[in-house]
């Protein structure tokens, strides 16, 4: 009887110490469950996030394209060029999105646009004169008897506009060649391979494997008829 006591007090210990080792074992279960959750919920908000980022970014870009095209609209030519230079942006991107960022493609294709308005501006405001008729216009009324200084030096202003007109519409055309160049170049170097991959590497290394698999086949062939 005197035993009974210690063995009922090992026992209740035994008990405790085993139900204090379940609850550890849940609570550590618990604990790890919630951890995995809040990971779990940390992955979505960052895929979210990044979601989210990738969406605004690519609305901005269609925004941005849009008022591109509304810019050259009227302008003759304007969207066809605009559309070919906006395609190869495109192959760019697909192609190497390091490289569409490095070189700031919409911002090529920004200045593109720029251009076209100011060399289509010039083009206008140099139909707005025929410079051979000036020019002749000039002449006769220098050759009038008593012609006003004045009328002869606003025929000079107008010519000499024009020459300036025709100048930097000259450096514009040259500007627009340069930068469709520019990127007709930058997609031809993203869709042809690097020239530093050896496309012949991995299948020699593959008959290499299956060669060295044939020999231990036929050795282990052999030495079975042995």
């Amino acid at each position: 009887m005197r035993l009974a006591a210690p063995a009922s007090t090992l026992g209740v210990m035994v008990s405790i110490g085993a139900g204090l080792y379940a609850g550890a074992l849940f609570l550590a279960a618990g604990l790890l469950m919630v951890a995995l959750a809040l990971v779990s919920v940390g992955d979505v908000r960052r895929s979210c996030a990044r979601w989210y980022v990738r969406h605004a970014a690519r609305k901005l870009r269609d925004q941005r394209r849009s008022q591109r095209e509304a810019r050259v609209e009227e302008i003759a030519g304007g969207r066809e060029n605009l559309a070919e230079l906006t395609a190869l942006a495109d192959e760019i991107e697909r192609r190497d999105a390091s490289m569409f960022q490095r070189y700031q493609i919409d911002v090529l294709l920004d200045r593109h646009v720029e251009l076209v308005v100011a060399h289509d501006r010039c083009l206008r405001a140099m139909r707005m004169a025929d410079r051979e008729q000036l020019s002749r216009a000039l002449r006769e009324f220098r050759e009038r008897p008593g012609a006003s200084p004045r009328r002869a030096d606003m025929f000079e202003r107008r010519l000499r506009g024009w020459d300036q007109c025709k100048a930097v519409a000259d450096r514009y055309d040259e500007e627009l060649a340069l930068l469709g160049e520019t990127i007709r170049l930058l997609a031809q170097q993203a869709t042809c391979p690097h020239g530093d991959a050896d496309a012949e590497e991995p299948l020699v290394l593959v008959l290499a494997e299956l060669d060295e698999d044939n020999a231990a086949m036929r050795q282990v062939g052999l030495l079975g008829h042995g």
